[in-house]
């Protein structure tokens, strides 16, 4: 699609919505308004750099168009005139391949219509979720929140993204026991895991619900437990989900609950409301898609909840890890690359020779993904320091016990944190 198509791409959102607004019965009022909001010549020129357009051609005229942004269908309309001639399930298939490429594990779509649901199920979608006034301005309209898993799309020429998942399962699963068994002696010296940063930024958690992502063998959960908490962990992991388990009642935590789960699907799974989500320290680098990762986020999140990450700063991944603080890019940070490691663990325990893969992200990719799912940022911190060693002779350590690189005090960032809340 270029410039030059808005108008004609403008005709047929607005004739697509004008016929299945009127179909619905829905009010003049309504269908005036998204067409002036969302169909016009002007919104449509607005999305052109924000979305990945696409447009289907009959007889050299435009007569159907896609919007992608992310992992997302941001909107499918096709003239009313050509229904039914197989132009929308076209369309959805090149969106299946264009995400897939870029990583994603599934494709999303907001059905806002009744009649788009049977539409979306025959192109292999099925409902997973429901936002009420999607519309807006308290128009009380429903729409089911679609998901089609795309397992088979192969991400490089070398394997799928499920067989990198359980790739990484079987690695971590190399060092459960390391860590159980580090963990448990930290937690019987100290009365925390957690870092004086994470302490200060959450607050008073006594009385909360709170659900750990990625919470490996439950060492933070615990901490967490510790200060008044109501602790459920979630892990891919079946080793590091056992030895939580074992963790938490070699500590006394009776109340403790850990779910064995990929976290980018456990909304399918588990739908209970949470006070607090939290999910820190080298966690991002192995969720592919932060867009279904951030919709799976707002799934577990009560309204008046929040989301706690700390994690490595983007701008610091994209670095030689060998040669710091000499600054040489590895990791292109705008690439979303599949980068394979022969070795696992090695902060928390000796490092174990196991395949694995993991995955570079923006700090706009985050924000935009945990827009996009309905949260908003309260605050995002940056810090010059690091939460664990990653050279003997070139880091020292900090007044709070963070790992620094002198040389960039107060001028490179290496870990950021973030809250947010329900929009």
């Amino acid at each position: 699609m270029t410039p030059a198509d808005i108008p004609e791409v403008s005709r047929v959102v607005c004739a697509s919505f004008a016929r299945a607004g009127e179909l619905e019965e829905r009010s003049i009022e309504e269908i005036d308004s998204y067409v002036n909001e969302r169909g016009s010549e002007s919104a449509i020129r607005e999305q052109f750099d924000e979305y990945d357009f696409r447009v289907a051609n009959v007889d050299g005229q435009i007569r159907g168009v896609i919007a992608v942004q992310g992992d997302e269908i941001t909107k499918l309309y096709v003239d009313p005139d050509f229904q039914g001639r197989n132009i929308g399930r076209t369309l959805c298939e090149w969106a299946e391949q264009f995400i897939g490429k870029k990583g994603y594990l599934a494709l999303m779509a907001w059905a806002a219509f009744d009649a788009a649901i049977p539409f979306y199920k025959a192109i292999g979608m099925s409902v997973i979720g429901r936002k009420f006034d999607i519309l807006g301005r308290s128009r009380g309209r429903n729409a089911m929140l679609m998901k089609k898993q795309l397992d088979q799309v192969s991400i490089t020429d070398e394997g799928s993204m499920d067989e990198y998942i359980e790739a990484n399962k079987n690695s971590w699963g190399t060092i459960s026991k390391d860590h159980y068994e580090t963990f448990k002696k930290r937690l019987e010296e100290n009365d925390s895991t957690l870092s004086p940063t994470q302490i200060r930024e959450l607050g008073d958690l006594q009385g909360k619900n709170l659900i750990h992502l990625q919470c490996n063998t439950g060492a933070d959960t615990i901490s967490l437990a510790r200060m008044g908490a109501r602790i459920t962990g979630v892990d891919l992991v079946p080793g590091n989900i056992h030895y939580a388990r074992k963790l938490a009642a070699d500590f006394g935590i009776d109340d403790a609950r850990f779910i064995e789960s990929n976290v980018l699907e456990i909304m399918e799974k588990h739908h209970e409301k949470y006070d607090v989500v939290y999910t820190t320290e080298g966690v991002l680098c192995w969720l592919p898609d932060l867009y279904l990762w951030a919709r799976n986020v707002r799934h577990l999140l009560a309204d008046d909840g929040f989301l706690y990450v700390l994690d490595s700063h983007p701008f610091f991944m994209a670095w030689d890890e060998e040669k710091l603080p000499e600054l040489v890019v590895k990791y292109p940070y705008f690439q979303k690359n599949t980068d394979e490691d022969e070795w696992i663990g090695g902060y928390a325990s000796e490092s174990k020779k196991a395949t694995n893969f993991s995955w570079m992200y923006t700090i706009g990719e985050i924000v935009t993904a945990l827009s996009q799912a309905g949260l908003h940022i309260e605050w995002l911190h940056e810090f010059d320091w690091l939460f664990y060693r990653m050279s003997d002779d070139k880091q020292t350590q900090d007044e709070e016990g963070n790992w620094v690189y002198p040389e960039h005090r107060e001028k490179l960032p290496y870990t950021f944190s973030l809250k947010a809340t329900v929009r």
